[in-house]
């Protein structure tokens, strides 16, 4: 992998983890369990799939580096996350059962994308 293509999925991992701080934070509601949380973490699924695969063609990512450029955008947003969760909670809207659930979907966004990374990348280029 290029140093352009490493620098290019720091940078997107910090965008898109701080997108999914913000969501955290303007909708606090969907992180207090129940319903709401089971359909946005559903919906996480495709939409990871799609993020993934939308990155490589927009970036002319080959599929043989997708993984491990993946693995450079999750490691800055978990880096990013691991900050923000300790010293600046009030990013994601101060502390409680939320930014826990918040959490929790964010470590899971992290799995989604590395597996959906493994499985694009080992796809056959159509």
């Amino acid at each position: 992998m290029s140093r352009g293509y490493f620098f290019t999925f720091a940078l997107i991992g910090a965008i898109l983890w701080f997108i999914a701080a913000m969501i955290i934070q303007l909708f606090p509601e969907m992180f207090s369990g129940g319903t709401t949380g089971m359909i946005l973490f559903l919906v996480s699924i495709p939409g990871t799939w799609v993020t993934v695969y939308l990155l490589m063609k927009v970036t002319g990512l080959p599929r043989d580096h997708l993984f491990s450029a993946t693995c450079v955008g999750v490691v800055t947003a978990m880096f990013l996350d691991g900050f923000a969760i300790t010293w600046v909670p009030q990013l994601y809207g101060g502390t409680g059962d939320h930014l826990a659930n918040g959490a929790a979907w964010l470590l899971f966004g992290v799995a989604l994308f590395m597996t959906s990374a493994a499985l694009i990348g080992r796809q056959k280029a159509s």
